[in-house]
Protein backbone atom coordinates (compact mmCIF):
# COMPACT_ATOMS: atom_id res chain seq x y z
CA UNK A 1 0.00 0.00 0.00
CA UNK A 2 0.91 3.24 -0.62
CA UNK A 3 -0.52 7.16 0.00
CA UNK A 4 -1.13 8.74 -3.89
CA UNK A 5 -2.45 12.31 -4.27
CA UNK A 6 -5.70 12.16 -6.75
CA UNK A 7 -6.57 14.79 -9.40
CA UNK A 8 -10.09 13.70 -9.99
CA UNK A 9 -11.00 14.74 -13.75
CA UNK A 10 -13.60 14.03 -16.08
CA UNK A 11 -11.06 11.74 -18.19
CA UNK A 12 -9.42 8.55 -17.85
CA UNK A 13 -5.75 8.34 -18.20
CA UNK A 14 -4.34 5.00 -19.34
CA UNK A 15 -0.91 3.61 -18.83
CA UNK A 16 1.87 5.04 -21.21
CA UNK A 17 -0.51 7.36 -22.93
CA UNK A 18 -0.55 11.26 -22.32
CA UNK A 19 -2.58 13.53 -20.63
CA UNK A 20 -2.38 17.37 -20.86
CA UNK A 21 -3.53 19.61 -17.60
CA UNK A 22 -4.62 23.34 -17.21
CA UNK A 23 -3.90 23.76 -13.45
CA UNK A 24 -5.63 26.76 -11.89
CA UNK A 25 -7.26 25.47 -8.64
CA UNK A 26 -5.13 26.42 -5.79
CA UNK A 27 -5.59 23.24 -4.07
CA UNK A 28 -4.36 21.37 -7.23
CA UNK A 29 -1.41 23.66 -7.91
CA UNK A 30 -0.31 22.92 -3.96
CA UNK A 31 -0.46 19.15 -5.16
CA UNK A 32 1.78 19.45 -8.30
CA UNK A 33 3.80 21.48 -6.10
CA UNK A 34 4.13 18.98 -3.16
CA UNK A 35 4.27 16.00 -6.44
CA UNK A 36 7.54 17.83 -8.00
CA UNK A 37 9.26 18.92 -4.56
CA UNK A 38 8.81 14.95 -3.79
CA UNK A 39 9.41 13.62 -6.94
CA UNK A 40 6.24 11.60 -6.49
CA UNK A 41 3.73 10.43 -9.07
CA UNK A 42 -0.19 11.42 -8.71
CA UNK A 43 -3.35 9.61 -9.71
CA UNK A 44 -5.42 10.28 -12.35
CA UNK A 45 -9.07 9.06 -11.35
CA UNK A 46 -12.38 9.32 -13.40
CA UNK A 47 -15.39 11.38 -11.34
CA UNK A 48 -17.68 9.15 -9.97
CA UNK A 49 -20.10 11.87 -7.98
CA UNK A 50 -19.54 15.68 -7.79
CA UNK A 51 -17.80 18.12 -10.38
CA UNK A 52 -13.99 18.73 -11.64
CA UNK A 53 -13.37 22.46 -10.54
CA UNK A 54 -14.20 24.81 -7.54
CA UNK A 55 -16.49 22.82 -5.81
CA UNK A 56 -16.43 19.98 -2.93
CA UNK A 57 -14.10 17.26 -3.30
CA UNK A 58 -15.59 14.52 -5.80
CA UNK A 59 -16.32 10.96 -5.24
CA UNK A 60 -14.00 8.98 -7.51
CA UNK A 61 -13.80 5.75 -9.27
CA UNK A 62 -11.85 2.79 -7.60
CA UNK A 63 -9.83 2.16 -10.47
CA UNK A 64 -7.21 4.97 -11.66
CA UNK A 65 -3.94 5.30 -13.00
CA UNK A 66 -0.68 6.79 -12.03
CA UNK A 67 0.57 9.79 -13.49
CA UNK A 68 4.66 10.77 -13.98
CA UNK A 69 4.87 14.47 -14.36
CA UNK A 70 7.11 14.91 -17.94
CA UNK A 71 6.55 18.73 -17.91
CA UNK A 72 5.30 21.82 -16.52
CA UNK A 73 4.85 25.24 -18.11
CA UNK A 74 4.40 28.18 -15.56
CA UNK A 75 1.52 30.50 -16.68
CA UNK A 76 0.40 34.28 -15.06
CA UNK A 77 -1.54 34.12 -11.74
CA UNK A 78 0.44 30.50 -10.84
CA UNK A 79 -1.51 28.67 -12.99
CA UNK A 80 0.25 26.25 -14.76
CA UNK A 81 -0.05 23.81 -18.12
CA UNK A 82 1.29 20.45 -17.06
CA UNK A 83 2.21 16.88 -19.49
CA UNK A 84 2.48 13.82 -17.84
CA UNK A 85 2.42 10.11 -18.49
CA UNK A 86 0.70 7.32 -17.09
CA UNK A 87 2.03 4.69 -15.43
CA UNK A 88 0.51 1.47 -13.52
CA UNK A 89 -2.85 1.26 -12.76
CA UNK A 90 -4.14 0.84 -9.25
CA UNK A 91 -7.11 0.38 -7.12
CA UNK A 92 -7.84 3.03 -4.11
CA UNK A 93 -8.05 1.48 -0.65
CA UNK A 94 -9.18 4.18 1.32
CA UNK A 95 -9.85 8.15 1.12
CA UNK A 96 -8.15 10.55 2.92
CA UNK A 97 -10.23 13.85 2.82
CA UNK A 98 -8.70 15.93 6.01
CA UNK A 99 -6.17 17.81 3.22
CA UNK A 100 -7.29 20.56 0.21
CA UNK A 101 -6.98 18.14 -2.26
CA UNK A 102 -7.67 13.99 -2.23
CA UNK A 103 -4.95 11.75 -0.79
CA UNK A 104 -5.39 7.90 -1.46
CA UNK A 105 -3.85 4.63 0.06
CA UNK A 106 -3.72 2.90 -3.22
CA UNK A 107 -2.45 -0.76 -4.11
CA UNK A 108 -1.32 -1.67 -7.82
CA UNK A 109 -3.47 -3.57 -9.82
CA UNK A 110 -1.36 -5.44 -12.00
CA UNK A 111 -3.61 -7.37 -15.30
CA UNK A 112 -3.63 -11.13 -15.68
CA UNK A 113 -1.28 -11.34 -19.07
CA UNK A 114 -1.76 -14.51 -21.15
CA UNK A 115 1.22 -16.00 -22.77
CA UNK A 116 3.25 -13.82 -25.42
CA UNK A 117 2.51 -15.84 -28.17
CA UNK A 118 -1.98 -15.65 -27.23
CA UNK A 119 -1.58 -11.88 -26.88
CA UNK A 120 0.92 -11.68 -29.87
CA UNK A 121 -1.91 -13.05 -32.33
CA UNK A 122 -4.39 -11.00 -30.50
CA UNK A 123 -2.65 -8.00 -30.99
CA UNK A 124 -2.44 -8.86 -35.25
CA UNK A 125 -6.18 -9.10 -34.88
CA UNK A 126 -6.50 -5.71 -33.78
CA UNK A 127 -3.47 -3.79 -35.46
CA UNK A 128 -5.36 -3.14 -38.68
CA UNK A 129 -8.61 -2.10 -37.04
CA UNK A 130 -6.52 0.38 -35.28
CA UNK A 131 -4.72 1.63 -38.02
CA UNK A 132 -8.08 2.33 -40.09
CA UNK A 133 -9.14 4.40 -36.95
CA UNK A 134 -6.05 6.46 -36.49
CA UNK A 135 -5.78 7.43 -40.39
CA UNK A 136 -9.57 8.65 -39.93
CA UNK A 137 -8.82 10.78 -36.97
CA UNK A 138 -6.22 11.96 -38.17
CA UNK A 139 -8.04 12.97 -41.48
CA UNK A 140 -10.97 14.84 -38.67
CA UNK A 141 -8.80 16.68 -36.82
CA UNK A 142 -4.95 17.47 -37.64
CA UNK A 143 -4.49 19.68 -34.51
CA UNK A 144 -5.70 16.53 -32.48
CA UNK A 145 -2.21 14.93 -30.37
CA UNK A 146 -2.28 11.69 -31.97
CA UNK A 147 0.47 9.17 -32.52
CA UNK A 148 2.11 9.18 -35.41
CA UNK A 149 2.61 5.09 -35.05
CA UNK A 150 0.58 2.45 -33.21
CA UNK A 151 3.58 0.42 -30.46
CA UNK A 152 4.72 -2.99 -31.36
CA UNK A 153 4.08 -4.35 -28.18
CA UNK A 154 0.75 -5.98 -27.32
CA UNK A 155 -0.25 -4.58 -24.28
CA UNK A 156 1.08 -0.83 -24.88
CA UNK A 157 -0.62 -0.99 -28.11
CA UNK A 158 -4.30 -1.78 -26.20
CA UNK A 159 -3.62 1.27 -24.13
CA UNK A 160 -2.76 3.31 -27.03
CA UNK A 161 -6.40 2.29 -28.59
CA UNK A 162 -8.22 2.83 -25.16
CA UNK A 163 -6.65 6.17 -25.44
CA UNK A 164 -7.22 7.37 -28.71
CA UNK A 165 -11.04 5.50 -28.93
CA UNK A 166 -13.98 8.87 -28.82
CA UNK A 167 -15.62 7.23 -26.19
CA UNK A 168 -18.14 8.02 -23.30
CA UNK A 169 -15.96 8.51 -19.92
CA UNK A 170 -17.61 5.67 -18.61
CA UNK A 171 -16.85 2.82 -21.49
CA UNK A 172 -12.98 4.21 -21.02
CA UNK A 173 -13.01 3.88 -17.74
CA UNK A 174 -14.59 -0.08 -17.93
CA UNK A 175 -11.88 -0.67 -20.00
CA UNK A 176 -8.86 1.03 -17.63
CA UNK A 177 -10.41 -1.65 -15.02
CA UNK A 178 -10.84 -4.56 -17.56
CA UNK A 179 -8.72 -7.60 -15.67
CA UNK A 180 -7.06 -9.45 -18.80
CA UNK A 181 -5.10 -8.48 -21.32
CA UNK A 182 -6.98 -10.86 -24.05
CA UNK A 183 -10.51 -9.82 -23.02
CA UNK A 184 -8.90 -6.21 -23.52
CA UNK A 185 -8.38 -6.67 -26.90
CA UNK A 186 -11.42 -8.51 -27.40
CA UNK A 187 -13.36 -5.28 -26.49
CA UNK A 188 -11.27 -3.03 -28.39
CA UNK A 189 -11.64 -5.08 -31.64
CA UNK A 190 -15.39 -4.87 -31.16
CA UNK A 191 -15.45 -1.32 -30.05
CA UNK A 192 -13.37 -0.12 -33.13
CA UNK A 193 -15.84 -2.33 -35.63
CA UNK A 194 -18.39 -0.67 -34.37
CA UNK A 195 -16.24 3.03 -34.43
CA UNK A 196 -15.27 2.94 -38.21
CA UNK A 197 -18.63 3.06 -39.67
CA UNK A 198 -19.40 5.90 -37.79
CA UNK A 199 -15.97 7.72 -38.14
CA UNK A 200 -16.27 7.34 -41.37
CA UNK A 201 -19.88 9.12 -41.96
CA UNK A 202 -18.55 11.28 -39.65
CA UNK A 203 -15.80 12.16 -42.03
CA UNK A 204 -17.60 12.47 -44.81
CA UNK A 205 -20.14 15.17 -43.27
CA UNK A 206 -17.29 17.45 -42.35
CA UNK A 207 -18.34 17.60 -38.79
CA UNK A 208 -17.11 19.92 -35.71
CA UNK A 209 -13.67 19.75 -34.77
CA UNK A 210 -12.51 17.26 -31.78
CA UNK A 211 -11.81 19.00 -28.15
CA UNK A 212 -8.39 20.26 -27.59
CA UNK A 213 -5.35 18.89 -25.68
CA UNK A 214 -5.67 19.91 -22.39
CA UNK A 215 -8.45 19.41 -19.70
CA UNK A 216 -9.41 21.71 -17.20
CA UNK A 217 -9.47 20.50 -13.14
Amino acid sequence: MAELPLFPLNAVLFPGTPIYLHVFEPRYRAMIRHCLDQGQDFGVVLIQAGAEALGPLPRPHPVGCRARIERVEPLAGGRMHLAARGGERFRILDLMRDRPYLVAEVEPLPMAVEPGATLAREAERLRPWAERYLTLLGQADAQSRLPERLPAAPLELAWTIAWILRLPTPRKQALLASPQASALMAELRRILREELPLAQVLLSEAGPPMAGPFSLN
